[in-house]
């Protein structure tokens, strides 16, 4: 069960570092300051903050871009580490702000990442996941990113979790 409290609260310090110069180290700081009530939520931070560590060190080592771009490259960062909620949750602010055919675009990527962290959630809720992860992959309408998801797609398709979770490429 994933503490949906400590998720928010370190969703929210992963935003709030990103426009730090060392924004990996400023959360590994802050991140261990935080109360931890529950051995859930120990073992969430212990399996969550290397994640969280790492893409940040990736989004520190971006070059600037333009702002669709670097969120593009930041919600990949994030699905790539395994933090698909918050991979979702980032890319939320990305498509408020955009026009179409981006919007849709994003929307996609929002939709793959929405896919994954419902079978985080429920690894069993392969029907869900489905439904996102192929609506998610045709608003994309991205050839490259469909072929990488093609396994993931056949698996769901079957019935089953996806063997794998592949590494994806939004910008």
């Amino acid at each position: 069960m994933i503490p949906v409290s400590l998720r928010d609260r370190l969703y929210a310090l992963f935003v709030e570092c990103l426009a730090e110069t060392d924004s990996a180290r400023a959360f590994d700081a802050k991140s261990r300051r935080l109360r931890l009530s529950s051995a859930g939520e120990r073992d969430y931070m212990r399996d969550r903050l290397p994640r969280y560590v790492s893409a940040l060190a990736g989004a520190s080592a971006a070059p600037p871009s333009a702002p669709f771009a670097r969120d593009l490259e930041v919600g990949e960062l994030l699905f790539n580490h395994g933090l698909f909620f918050d991979a979702h949750e980032y890319l939320e602010g990305t498509w408020r702000r955009e026009k179409e055919p981006r919007k849709s675009r994003v929307q996609g990527f929002i939709q793959i990442a929405a896919a994954f962290h419902k079978l985080e959630l429920d690894p069993k809720g392969t029907e869900g996941a489905l439904y996102l992860l192929s609506r998610g992959v045709a608003k994309a309408a991205d050839d490259g990113l469909a072929e990488t998801l093609r396994p993931a797609l056949k698996d769901l398709t079957n019935g089953r979790p996806p063997a794998s979770i592949p590494a994806v490429k939004f910008a």
